[in-house]
């Protein structure tokens, strides 16, 4: 099995560091429209990351000026925000972006962030054992979860912020890729084709606890880490909005 290694923990005078932004400055080439263009490519990944845009015209009479405005939350937690201005006279447009990492939580608030959300995805999971969640796929589950808790967003895969699996506590998400479990007494159970998603509600003898959906309604399961013999598992903490 693949553990992660643990992530680097930031003093809190070094967090107050690369929470300021970066500020870069550039032009682009691009057509002149009225619409609202996609961020460039460099900052924004379609169907990984998520944006808002709006954009605001302005004119003189004879030349026009669009300036478009995205913030964008990046599948690693990270955050753009971009200003593009382009005037109707121009071939190219200025965009400034100021770029916000994310900062990994230390184990003190990942320890709270448990505490604050473990207990209403459990609960939120469990009250709909035996029913199917929106879609009824596995990772509709966590992400309805997630977003009734109030955490900050599901982006993809990325569920908050990833911990040592053996740090597992209620509230948590297994995200498994093609994982195959070989059994004591024979045979083999898998998790994910290629993907499968589970929320963890304690541990047992059996291993580590947990509700999930697809291919049957929302169920209880678990998960021997001892028995996986291929294929890789990440542990996720939600994390607050930001």
């Amino acid at each position: 099995m693949r553990t992660p290694p643990r992530p680097t923990r930031a003093t809190a005078a070094a967090a107050a560091a690369l929470t300021s932004p970066s500020k870069r400055t550039f032009a682009i080439e691009r057509r002149f429209t009225t619409n609202v263009e996609q961020p460039p490519s460099e900052f924004f990944t379609p169907g990984v990351d998520q944006v808002r845009a709006s954009c605001s015209m302005t004119s003189n009479g004879f030349m026009s000026t669009k300036e478009e405005t995205f913030e964008i939350s990046r599948g690693d937690r990270s955050r753009v925000r971009l200003a593009v201005v382009q005037s109707s006279n121009e071939t190219k447009a200025v965009v400034t972006a100021l770029l916000f990492p994310f900062v990994p939580l230390t184990d003190d608030e990942l320890r709270a962030s448990s505490q604050r959300f473990g207990p209403a995805i459990v609960a939120f999971c469990t009250q709909r054992i035996g029913t199917r969640v929106g879609n009824g796929e596995c990772w509709t589950l966590a992400d309805e979860a997630i977003k009734a808790c109030g955490a900050d967003p599901v982006l993809g895969l990325n569920f908050g912020q990833e911990i040592d699996p053996s740090d597992v506590a209620p509230g948590d998400i297994l995200q498994f890729k093609s994982c195959r479990f070989d059994l004591p007494w024979g045979g083999f159970k898998t998790a994910g084709a290629p993907d499968h998603t589970a929320i963890v509600v304690g541990r047992g003898p059996e291993g580590i606890r947990v509700l999930e959906q697809n291919p049957g309604p929302v169920g209880e399961g678990s998960y021997d880490l001892s028995q996986l013999v291929s294929g890789t598992m990440k542990a996720w903490r939600v994390v607050p909005k930001r």
